[in-house]
């Protein structure tokens, strides 16, 4: 029993350990991203000055369109990584952070309406990477949940900030392209997309987000494939299963896997 104690007492401790490796990739991933934003704003700038002559490049309404609450997406998560930069520094295992998530997630809902110097990133790259970056983030709150016992005073803070992330994605699905409630197959028939959502699948050790459609008769998981110039929303389909062929683990026959 105490060998069982202590064994305990070292996974937790290397969950909490996980979870300040997991902070730190998200610091060094946030500036990469700031950096982005920067790069989107060099040529808005001029721009918006030039919209104002008697020859602009661009319209303001078009330059307000192509880049859609770039500053305001910039002055959000500087403050998110200003926030989150000392909190790592001063690491405890009591540290929380949840709570700057949801006010990311809060934000970046609200506006909805490493620098390496080599890399080249083209204005159609850049003008993705917000889209990318709610993705990124909901994987990540995935890995801190993962890590975090369900007694730490910031477990009910992260799970918060992942609904929160998760409602957003979903949101931003159903105004791309209205769902089709029913689908056309062969004799006839039809059938009914019944629910769908964001998930996590574990593919090879990695965490892949997916988008699952539950059907009728069928469940369907596919990756949302990356939108540009207005196209219509499209996905790739990893895998399918009929409902007859599903079977499920109960969480005593996983073990540790």
């Amino acid at each position: 029993a105490l060998e069982s104690t202590k064994a305990s007492e070292l996974d937790l401790e290397k969950g909490l350990e996980m979870r300040k490796w997991v902070l730190s990739g998200i610091l060094a991933s946030e500036e990469t991203y700031l950096s982005h934003l920067e790069a989107l704003l060099l040529p808005m700038k001029p721009l918006k000055a030039a919209a104002t002559t008697s020859q602009p490049v661009l319209t303001s309404q078009q330059i307000e369109t192509i880049f859609f609450k770039v500053p305001e997406l910039y002055e959000i998560h500087k403050e998110f990584y200003d926030g989150l930069f000392p909190r790592v520094q001063q690491w405890s295992h009591q540290q929380r952070v949840g709570d700057l998530f949801q006010k990311l997630n809060l934000r970046a809902r609200s506006n909805k309406d490493a620098k390496d110097p080599t890399t080249k990133n083209s204005l159609e790259t850049l003008l993705y990477k917000p889209v990318d970056r709610v993705t990124r983030s909901t994987l990540v709150l995935h890995d801190l949940l993962k890590h975090t016992p369900a007694s730490h005073p910031d477990h009910p803070l992260l799970q918060d900030a992942l609904r929160i992330s998760q409602n957003f994605l979903s949101s931003i699905n159903e105004e791309i392209t209205p769902r089709r409630q029913s689908m056309t197959v062969k004799k006839g028939e039809h059938r009914q997309l019944l629910k769908d959502s964001f998930m996590v699948e574990l593919v090879e050790g990695a965490r892949k987000l997916r988008h699952v459609f539950l059907f009728t008769e069928l469940l369907l998981c596919t990756k949302l494939k990356k939108q540009s110039g207005g196209k219509t929303q499209q996905y790739d389909c990893k895998w399918y299963i009929p409902l007859t062929d599903l079977s499920f683990q109960m969480v005593d026959e996983l073990e540790a896997v």
